[in-house]
């Protein structure tokens, strides 16, 4: 007899917290929620049992504890609350503080303003499962994630520092082509030559940068000759020639 009686209990223990899940897991109305703005607004942060009893006097049916009143405000309520989508920088906090704090979210969150502890610990394990699925080809079990938790955050941070280092890059680069574009292109004075170089003995035809010279005469004897340069007037950026006098190429002809 004594046996049968320890079982009944054992059966209605578990029915009682069978039932007290189920009711933590009802999810929350519209309008449950905007009751719990008002009252928070009249009673602050603080006394999360008071709420939750004049939350129920409200909603009879919802049975809503201090504490579920508590984690439904920080999580989702607060107006303070994040929930754009994660920068790289903020990423980039996130699995540098882990590394060195580890599963403390409610310490990392002191570092991401406006993430919540459960924001940063889903977005945390979200990122893992998607890097597990990239190294793998196959999604991961819990046991899998938990087993290569440290492998995986480590290859996550080293992407995303190369990322963090290809965007500065991209941003240098932009900027200097923004700094020079301020400064327009103005023509350069030709440089002063001595007063008695004349051009009547120069005969040369420019066509952009080259510089075709008359058909010689054969036998032609190569020899260094004096070499002088100009800028010729543009419009827009002038062009540097290079002038040779053809006196001692016509006389060596």
């Amino acid at each position: 007899m004594p046996m049968v009686a320890q079982a009944h209990k054992k059966v209605r223990a578990y029915t009682k917290s069978s039932r007290s899940r189920k009711e933590k897991r009802r999810p929350w109305t519209c309008k449950e929620d905007e009751s719990m703005r008002k009252l928070v607004e009249g009673n602050g942060t603080k006394q999360w049992t008071v709420i939750a009893e004049k939350l129920n006097e409200i909603f009879p049916n919802a049975t809503r504890t201090g504490k579920q009143c508590r984690e439904r405000w920080h999580n989702h309520l607060n107006p303070g609350i994040n929930k754009d989508g994660w920068s790289l920088d903020e990423e980039i906090t996130l699995f540098s503080i882990h590394a060195k704090l580890g599963n403390k979210w409610a310490e990392i969150s002191n570092y991401l303003t406006g993430r919540t502890d459960n924001a940063i610990k889903n977005h945390f394990y979200s990122t893992l499962r998607k890097q597990y699925r990239l190294l793998k080809g196959m999604d991961s079990t819990k046991d899998q994630l938990k087993k290569h938790c440290s492998h995986l955050a480590s290859s996550v941070l080293i992407g995303l520092k190369k990322k963090h280092k290809k965007r500065e890059d991209q941003e240098f680069a932009k900027s200097q082509e923004e700094f020079f574009d301020c400064f327009p292109a103005m023509p350069c004075s030709p440089p002063d030559f001595d007063e008695d170089f004349s051009y009547r003995d120069c005969e040369f035809v420019v066509h952009g940068h080259q510089i075709d010279l008359p058909t010689p005469v054969y036998p032609i004897v190569y020899e260094e000759a004096p070499m002088e340069f100009a800028w010729l007037d543009s419009p827009n950026l002038p062009d540097e020639v290079f002038l040779m006098p053809l006196d001692s190429l016509d006389e060596k002809s």
